[in-house]
Formats: structure tokens, sequence, C-alpha cells
């Protein structure tokens, strides 16, 4: 199980609400380089806020251990990464082999890797198999 600390923001009767904070790379590091710079101007929200159950009372900004089956995991960043690339290859190899114009396979190997991600999205949204586990308080 992979483990990770979060904020309780809100709790009532028996619902929890947590944020956890999404760490990059250049969390670790101590070094100021324009890798951190660039992370910052993408703006994106580096928090993610879910509701969970929970079978003791909370209370707010108390820090908890939550949870995630590892399986489930590792099954997301594999439909994320390696489908999105198996589909680039077969899509390359299929088109170079359906025609001549390199327009024509460009646009073709576009389309296929577009409509992987869309349907990866939608399946991912629809199945929603990562479950947050309460593992306990912290502090």
């Amino acid at each position: 199980m992979l483990v990770e600390r979060a904020k309780v923001i809100s709790y009532y009767k028996g619902q929890a609400t947590i944020q956890a904070e999404i760490k990059t790379s250049c969390g670790g590091c101590q070094s100021k380089c324009g890798y951190e710079n660039f992370d910052n101007l993408s703006g994106q929200n580096k928090t993610i806020i879910h509701k969970i159950k929970v079978n003791e009372e909370l209370e707010e900004n108390q820090i908890i251990k939550i949870g995630i089956q590892e399986h489930r995991f590792f099954y997301a960043v594999f439909m994320l990464y390696m489908i999105p690339l198996i589909t680039l290859l077969l899509s390359t190899l299929m088109f170079s082999l359906l025609f001549n114009s390199e327009l024509l396979i460009l646009l073709g190997i576009s389309l296929s890797l577009a409509s992987s991600f869309i349907v990866i999205k939608i399946y991912l949204k629809k199945t929603n198999n990562i479950k947050i586990y309460y593992l306990g308080k912290i502090s």
C-alpha cells in the first residue's frame, strides 16, 4: 500500500474532506534552478481534495495517513503512459504502411494518439477503481 499524508479540511458524520499535496521531483531538491521556476509557472493546482469515510472523529487541520492500493495505482499509471505509447508505435507502423504521404501519416498518428487519450480518460473516470483508505491520525 502506498502511504501518504493528508490534511483534514472538514469532518461531518463519518465523512472527511481531505487535502493532499501533489509531490513533484522538484519538491525533494533544495537547489533553486530553472525547473522549479518553470514548474511554478505552469499554474497547476498542487493539491488534491477528496472525500473519504472515517470510523473515528477528526478535527480540522489534523494530519492523517491515507493509503492507496499499489496494484490499482500502477494500473492507472500503465493506462496513462503505456497505452498511448503502444498506440503511437502501432499507428506509426500502420499509417507508414498505408500511406506514402508524410502529412497523411502524421495526421493519422495524431488522430490515433488523441483518440487513445480521450478513450483512456473516459475509461478511467468510468471505472474509478482507486480507493483511498484511512490509516490513522498523525497529529
